[in-house]
């Protein structure tokens, strides 16, 4: 998962070859639609996540059982959480929020 989001975090690009267009990249992680106050683009998600200090707008891939995938290009951050909570609600952005992103905006 981590390479995952480091492929997109770099343009498509692995070990300085272009591997998925970057195109596709721009395309996939752009807001298409929303579903519940949050942007959506081709399975990438576009949620703001409000934390003291700053508001970031993240890409983030999600999947069953907790399974994220969280892309801060402004940041030039990846963070990528794995679990196995399947068919209920997911604590990963309470803990961006609280425990991730805090001592960043601190840095900043």
């Amino acid at each position: 998962m981590v390479k995952i989001g480091l492929l997109y975090m770099n343009g498509g690009k692995w070990d300085g070859r272009q591997v998925l267009a970057a195109e596709w990249v721009n395309v996939s992680t752009r807001r298409h639609t929303s579903v519940d106050d949050t942007d959506y683009g081709y399975l990438w998600w576009r949620p703001y996540l409000n934390v003291t200090g700053g508001r970031h707008s993240a890409i983030m891939a999600t999947g069953n059982g907790g399974q994220k995938i969280f892309l801060w290009p402004e940041l030039d951050l990846v963070v990528v959480m794995t679990g196995g909570n399947y068919n209920t609600s997911s604590p990963a952005n309470t803990l961006a929020i609280k425990y991730i992103l805090p001592p960043l905006n601190a840095g900043r």
